[in-house]
């Protein structure tokens, strides 16, 4: 009998990215989100995917995920030059979501550890209404980080919640292009 592989295991890019693709078209037939610019960089013996995806609310969601290549031999540029058999796995991110012009919202990350914290997987819950871009941070484990897609579903839930409170309900947020910032650019 197989199991299903941990949400987050090592996969082919053609899995990693066929997932991505689908969970993000799911998500917009909603009509929770609009535009995106989400896009893959190439570095050494890895890829970046970053960008932001506006949405209802005018919500904006910064996303900066690190993805180690693992198929010896291969390189990131491979991955971009159309080898998808090549084995990728996320390792560091960050779902930033804040309401624009205003606080944000969430933030999950993994790129700075915490006091107490068994590991460095956490969520900070913020009032957006306010300038705190901490919140109340809370411990998630590395076994229950979420999914872009899980962050979005969360996202859209909370605007549903907040949808009289915010000032601009009905407008997306307009992404922004965004270069990496986590590790900066090692090229």
């Amino acid at each position: 009998m197989n199991l299903p592989a941990p949400k987050h295991a090592p996969a082919r890019f053609r899995s990693y990215i066929g997932a991505h693709n689908r969970h993000i078209g799911q998500l917009r037939t909603t009509g929770f989100i609009g535009a995106d610019t989400l896009g893959l960089i190439a570095w050494p013996q890895q890829l970046v995917m970053v960008g932001d995806v506006g949405c209802l609310g005018d919500i904006t969601l910064t996303v900066e995920k690190y993805l180690r290549v693992l198929t010896a031999d291969a390189s990131p540029s491979d991955v971009l030059d159309g080898d998808h058999d090549i084995v990728v796995q996320t390792y560091i991110y960050s779902y930033h979501a804040s309401v624009r012009g205003h606080g944000p919202i969430l933030r999950y990350d993994n790129n700075h550890g915490r006091p107490g914290h068994a590991d460095s997987h956490h969520v900070h819950r913020c009032d957006w209404r306010k300038d705190d871009d901490v919140g109340h941070v809370q411990w998630i484990g590395e076994d229950d980080w979420p999914t872009l897609g899980e962050v979005i579903q969360e996202l859209m839930e909370w605007y549903y919640a907040n949808r009289d409170e915010l000032p601009r309900p009905d407008e997306y947020a307009e992404p922004l292009a965004r270069a990496p910032r986590i590790l900066g650019d090692p090229t």
